[in-house]
């Protein structure tokens, strides 16, 4: 389930789709297509651009109303060195030209960025594409650079993406993510910063290809440094199952227009967990997070409810290493908790176990908190506490056994214990 991460905190994707033969044709009617022919590496000059594939040179450099297409033509890579802005840029599958982005920038428009052979490699600077980007093959290497993407987003089909920098899903109406097992990626950080209105503004993470919809199957899956919603919905509950893991924090920003919503995946990382108060975050029935590594890592779900939280160890959660402080930022309300040999520590704040299994294998630390489990059921004893009874009579005294088998349940001060049950029937002789 769970892998070391490369120390770059980068994510780590395996996707693919099938996509028509009309992927690379050009629609676009009022752009003009330009064609590499270059003998020599740079993008501005206009010797090294033709009007058709494998044209002659001369032809004026792609503009932004341009689509620059990379086919097999030419003997040269290319850099740029300046500020490129361009209609569209495709990389075909019979072209294994790379493209640098030198010391320039690259603006793509609406016509997308589309890669099916060679290699995009960004040096740092920014990439900002303001439709979407499909990879079907090839190589994208971006390093710490951000890459901005409007549309959708799909790497596919054997693609490769390796990014130490950040992924921004920065559009203004609904946007996917589609995820399949062919492709590797890896990226540094997920942000999602969407505009659009409310019902318009999600990012659906698609992982439709792989069994029964989790994105995280053997070696392949969802991983990321680390994810920041600062605006929009996450939407990981149209494919309920997936599972996202992260080897640093899930934010979700102090943003009325910023959520996230569960299916019956949820979390698995090595960070914190933080929803600020004007955001909102929900879990379907069978979500849950998981919390491994090291050091200290904090759960604020502000107010949200949650079916189950684990606290694990190495050796019950490969992958990750050491055993972790779990502390809590906020009240939390789950039905589930498994600690294994780790700690939990409730501040000021409450954990409270509705209907709950609370296994509880490494220590729970009250401090000035309060722990509450609201159990569906418990067993009666006699007085000597040797025999659990099915019922009790009435003006009798009802025996309860509170054990605590490894002492692990510290407060600073002292603790009091409160039962309160109710009689499910009751005769009367």
């Amino acid at each position: 389930m769970f892998r070391t991460l490369p120390s770059s905190s980068s994510l780590i994707l395996r996707f693919a789709t099938i996509l028509s033969a009309s992927f690379f044709c050009i629609a676009h009617a009022d752009a003009a297509n330009r064609y590499w022919v270059g003998t020599t590496n740079r993008w501005e000059t206009t010797a090294n651009w033709a009007a058709t594939s494998g044209g002659a040179g001369g032809q004026t450099v792609p503009g932004s109303s341009d689509i620059a297409i990379f086919d097999g033509g030419g003997s040269s890579d290319v850099l740029l060195r300046s500020a490129v802005s361009v209609q569209g840029l495709l990389l075909a599958s019979t072209t294994t030209k790379t493209v640098t982005v030198g010391t320039g920038s690259f603006v793509i428009g609406s016509s997308n960025l589309r890669v099916g052979a060679g290699t995009l490699r960004g040096t740092g600077r920014p990439l900002r594409v303001a439709g979407s980007l499909t990879q079907t093959g090839g190589f994208i290497t971006e390093a710490s650079n951000v890459l901005s993407v409007s549309g959708s987003l799909s790497i596919t089909t054997g693609g490769i993406f390796q990014s130490t920098g950040t992924i921004i899903f920065s559009g203004n109406t609904n946007q996917n993510f589609v995820i399949d097992a062919t492709a590797n990626v890896l990226i540094g950080q997920f942000v999602l910063r969407n505009t659009g209105t409310a019902g318009n503004n999600l990012v659906t993470i698609n992982c439709s290809n792989f069994a029964t919809h989790v994105c995280a199957s053997g070696d392949e899956g969802l991983y990321s440094g680390g994810m920041t919603v600062t605006q929009g919905n996450l939407d990981l509950a149209t494919y309920s199952q997936i599972l996202i893991m992260l080897d640093s924090n899930f934010t979700v920003a102090n943003n009325a227009s910023a959520s996230a919503t569960f299916g019956n995946g949820g979390l698995a990382l090595s960070g914190s967990v933080t929803v600020g108060t004007a955001a909102s975050v929900t879990f379907g029935n069978n979500a849950g997070i998981t919390f491994g590594g090291t050091g200290t890592m904090t759960i604020n779900l502000n107010g949200a409810s949650i079916p189950d939280i684990t606290v694990a160890t190495q050796d019950s959660v490969p992958g990750l290493n050491g055993c972790p402080k779990f502390v809590l930022a906020n009240n939390l309300l789950i039905t589930h908790l498994f600690t294994n040999s780790c700690t939990v520590q409730l501040s000021t704040h409450t954990l409270a176990a509705t209907g709950a299994d609370i296994i509880n294998v490494g220590t729970i630390t009250l401090q000035s908190g309060k722990y509450v489990n609201a159990g569906t059921g418990f067993l009666l004893y006699n007085d000597t506490y040797t025999t659990s009874l099915s019922s009790v009579g009435i003006g009798n005294r009802l025996y309860v056994s509170i054990r605590d088998y490894s002492r692990n349940l510290i407060g600073t001060s002292t603790e009091s214990l409160v039962i309160h049950y109710s009689a499910d029937h009751v005769r009367r002789r």
